[in-house]
């Protein structure tokens, strides 16, 4: 499923009229918070002696990604685009962040030949 998919079959369950624009944006950047911290909350359970219930937690995930996907369409964008937005700025802010070697230093010359074409070499710690 591609994030527009996704966004196009969640929206369908948004109670706030369509043509309510900035209503729905109040709404997704609210709930956004709110969800942020039920998934802060699970992990703050762990130092009330709990586990940390995973499941849970992709669960209120999805809900953040509905928020994600509510503000999108109102602001009349779609996931894929804004993703995309993101990593166009992440590449240019840390050239492709990191190669597995060079994890920790962040040298930007040592970066520069870390990244070919359109291609990211790893995006996880070593």
């Amino acid at each position: 499923m591609t994030g527009k998919e996704y966004q196009e079959l969640a929206i369908r369950t948004c109670s706030i009229p369509y043509d309510q624009k900035e209503d729905r944006l109040f709404h997704a950047v609210f709930g956004l918070n709110s969800e942020a911290g039920e998934v802060a909350g699970i992990l703050q359970k762990k130092y009330q002696g709990h586990e940390v219930n995973l499941e849970h937690m992709e669960k209120e995930l999805g809900d953040c990604l509905w928020m994600i996907a509510e503000a999108c369409n109102a602001l009349g964008t779609d996931i894929d685009t804004v993703m995309q937005m993101n990593i166009d700025k992440l590449k240019a802010r840390y050239l492709l962040l990191h190669c597995e070697s060079h994890w920790q230093t962040r040298s930007v010359q040592k970066n520069r030949t870390c990244f070919t074409g359109d291609r990211f070499l790893s995006l996880q710690k070593p």
